[in-house]
Parts: C-alpha cells; sequence; structure tokens
C-alpha cells in the first residue's frame, strides 16, 4: 500500500508539472498577442489623430498631382 501512496503521488506530480508548464507557455502566448495588438493600436492612434488635421493638405497634394500642364 505505501508503494502504490508513493507511485500516485509521483504520477500526480508529473501532471501537476506538465499542466503548470502548459499554463505557463499559455500566459506567455497570451502576453505575446497583449503585446501585439498593443503595439498595433499605439503606433495606428497618432496617424488618427493627425488625419484630421493634415487632411486638406493632403487633398490639396491630390488635386495639384492630378492636374497636367
Amino acid at each position: 500500500m505505501v508503494l502504490r501512496e508513493i507511485v500516485i503521488v509521483g504520477q500526480m506530480n508529473e501532471i501537476t508539472n506538465r499542466l503548470s508548464e502548459e499554463l505557463v507557455s499559455y500566459k506567455r502566448s497570451a502576453m505575446e498577442e497583449v503585446i501585439k495588438y498593443a503595439t498595433m493600436v499605439l503606433t495606428t492612434g497618432p496617424i488618427i489623430l493627425v488625419y484630421p488635421f493634415m487632411q486638406k493638405y493632403f487633398i490639396k497634394g491630390v488635386i495639384v498631382g492630378s492636374l497636367k500642364e
């Protein structure tokens, strides 16, 4: 009976270790996704904020570029 309990405890420790490693891996990949999306938002944010103020210059540039002499 004692040997059986030792084997069961050893198996439970293996299972626990595997699950904790998978959890750490999952958290790491989830954090990578969060960082990726945060980077996307932070890089597009200034463009979205500046575009309305610069729109008239973009339109003038398009009009000047489309005219032929």
